[in-house]
């Protein structure tokens, strides 16, 4: 099989790290949260037009109304809102990146593109996402998150052997879980993990059968459930059970965008242009400081050589960056936010999902349904979720191209989580998911997704090392 082989890789958070072993489970979100400020004073590099924004060409350092620091989605929203209903508002958004869009990042693949961040609308009822798309007339399709879970020896489980073992772990995960959390009689103690009541002994992950078969679809209960780390964010003997599922929910099934989030990004960011918005790219705030008489000033650095700031004077600042930043590398406050503030960002985790993009030059996968034959998959005949078993006999291969460990000596990054020991990896195996985007618009492309610990580890390796494990894993199992 001679196939030109492409590789994407793509972090999408920074993770909340613990010193000991075993941290006390923590409330993990993925939300930024945002600060405001009235009357300030921008402080920003004097960047030369080669470091200035494609969008806009900004010489001199004017007076704006408000300033929001980051254009992922919250930043372009916020400037969105406030322009239709104070059209005469001047908007200035600096970002960090050289680009915008934050988190959503699509890269472009021939006609189309693959979504490295955010890549499914997760709920289509009253879903603001799914109102957009279809406003715009965005092509999607309606997910049906067809299924199919493979053997390390390439054989396909049975269709109803599959479908019994995920309706017990996605049951369990998505609605056991969250009910007894958030509706039981008694209320989880906070330092109880996701991992001890979904393996525990009344668990409905493990179903009944005879000792044989029950053995067997324990194992792969056990294996897949602990993959849900990419759901998470975090290990799940990380993740309070007490705040589980806290958050509200959309429902009406999921949905993909055809050509991905990039139209969605395109329109806002022309949109608040048009309106009067200026934004300008690579243009990391470093402090943001309030005086009394003078208002607040916010000093953004870019790397240039002379390092030079221009100041920007302003009423209000609106802060979007997200948690992972705020924890780690936030900008200097003068004075300290507020002790609530504070204590906030201190006590919420924050997930971390990598995604390995492999580009082929054909789906030379598609075909195969959810039971091992043709056309048991969605309406292209095709299956979007593949599960990837672990082995026996290499229980560490589908952690990675370190295979869970850290690979050579490196510095701890920021966040992460500490190393699990040889003897847990190997006892602890995980299953792998990948998503067939070639389903989704006809890119011949697969998505490993990568969660937690597990996309920590895959951080500190190069790039050669991660596309040979990826390809290795995905023939062997693809056959």
């Amino acid at each position: 099989m001679n196939q030109q082989l492409r590789l994407l890789r793509k972090t999408n958070a920074v993770a909340l790290a613990h010193p000991h072993p075993r941290p006390r489970p923590q409330r993990l979100r993925r939300n930024s949260l945002f600060f405001t400020a009235a009357r300030c004073l921008i402080t920003v590099p004097n960047m030369s037009d080669k470091r200035v924004s494609q969008y806009s060409n900004p010489t001199s350092a004017p007076k704006y109304d408000i300033v929001i620091v980051g254009a992922g989605v919250a930043g372009l929203s916020t400037a969105y809102h406030i322009l239709t209903k104070r059209p005469t508002t001047k908007v200035l958004i600096l970002e960090a990146k050289d680009r915008v869009g934050g988190r959503v990042h699509s890269h472009p693949v021939g006609d189309g593109a693959v979504d490295l961040g955010a890549s499914i609308i997760h709920g289509v009822q009253g879903n603001p996402i799914m109102g957009l798309a279809q406003k715009l007339g965005l092509p999607y399709k309606q997910s049906t998150m067809n299924m199919r879970v493979i053997r390390p020896d390439g054989s396909v489980l049975p269709l109803e052997t599959m479908l019994k073992f995920a309706s017990r772990a996605f049951g369990t995960f998505f609605e056991w879980l969250p009910a007894i959390s958030q509706e039981g009689a008694d209320v989880p103690a906070e330092s109880e993990s996701v991992a001890d009541r979904m393996f525990s002994k009344d668990s409905p992950l493990y179903g009944e059968g005879d000792s044989e078969t029950r053995e067997e679809e324990m194992e792969m209960a056990r294996n897949s459930a602990r993959a849900f780390q990419g759901w998470t964010g975090a290990p799940l003997d990380y993740v309070s059970l007490k705040w589980w599922s806290f958050g509200q929910d959309t429902t009406g099934g999921d949905a993909v965008l055809v050509d991905g989030y990039r139209p969605i990004i395109q329109w806002l960011t022309s949109k608040v242009q048009q309106l009067g918005a200026v934004i300008t790219l690579e243009s990391p705030v470093t402090d943001i400081t309030t005086d009394e008489e003078n208002g607040v000033s916010i000093t953004v650095s870019a790397e240039t050589e002379s390092r030079q700031t221009v100041n920007y004077e302003a009423d209000y600042a609106v802060v979007t960056l997200p948690l992972g930043v705020l924890k780690y590398s936030p900008p200097t406050f003068d004075p300290p936010l507020p002790i609530r503030r504070l204590m906030s960002i201190e006590k919420l985790g924050f997930g971390l999902l990598n995604k390995v993009v492999l580009i082929y030059d054909s789906a030379w996968w598609a075909g195969l349904g959810a039971g091992g034959s043709e056309g048991e998959g969605d309406e292209t005949g095709e299956v979007a979720v593949n599960i990837l078993l672990p082995s026996k006999e290499d229980p560490t291969r589908l952690l990675g191209p370190s295979r869970g460990r850290p690979s050579g000596k490196h510095a701890p990054l920021p966040g992460e989580f500490p190393v699990r020991s040889p003897e847990y990896l190997k006892k602890n195996p995980n299953s792998l998911m990948i998503f067939n985007v070639h389903s989704q618009g006809g890119i011949p492309a697969l998505a490993i997704f990568m969660g937690g610990e597990w996309g920590d580890r895959m951080e500190l390796c190069s790039e050669e090392e991660t596309k040979e494990w990826a390809d290795k894993v995905v023939k062997d199992y693809f056959g």
